[in-house]
């Protein structure tokens, strides 16, 4: 992974815990101030290369040639309790119909489930899927912790490297798209 100077379009300011269908929309449109794509590389086991304020886990499996980011949510933002910090990357076909499943048909809670699938680790511990809220990488838990601007900056993580932006829309219809009628 080349460090990048291209940016890419962040969301806009949602508040509360939950989204108005037209703020989703919003957020697919990629509406907002620009953000950094990678910025740099890490080695597969994650001990080079990584942010000193994240911690990766033992065993936790990097993807090779994907792009991973470390979030830290400020300590400010969570009453004062200190920062939180997760690793995330993008989401696999499988996990996205996961996510899918558990937002049942509610489609301004699939972007945040969709988001939550994305995180791998909370605070140096592998994400925790289970429902065991006393594990310390409890995603549901980790979710509900971080609060509304915590939320709202992984859902944009997510919206931002899932989506595709105006310029490479236009340029797919260009280039990499023709339409055709059948006949004779």
């Amino acid at each position: 992974m080349a460090a990048t100077a291209e940016k890419k379009k962040a969301l806009p300011r949602v508040s509360g815990g939950t989204m108005t269908e037209d703020e989703a929309k919003a957020i697919f449109d990629g509406q907002g101030p620009e953000i950094p794509e990678a910025s740099g590389t890490i080695d597969a086991e994650g001990s080079e290369g990584k942010p000193e304020w994240a911690d990766i886990p033992e065993g936790l499996k990097l993807p090779i040639g994907e792009s991973i980011a470390f979030i830290r949510i400020p300590g400010k933002w969570l009453r004062g309790k200190g920062d939180r910090v997760c690793i995330v990357w993008p989401i696999t076909e499988l996990e996205e119909r996961t996510a899918y499943a558990r937002a049942r048909g509610d489609s301004v809670r699939a972007v945040s489930e969709l988001s939550k699938v994305c995180i791998r680790a909370i605070d140096g511990v592998k994400a925790d899927w289970t429902g065991d809220a006393s594990h310390p990488g409890n995603v549901n838990k980790f979710w509900d912790a971080i609060g509304p601007r915590g939320r709202l900056m992984i859902r944009n993580y997510y919206v931002q490297t899932h989506t595709v932006n105006t310029e490479d829309q236009a340029d797919f219809f260009v280039n990499h798209f023709c339409v055709m009628t059948a006949g004779g």
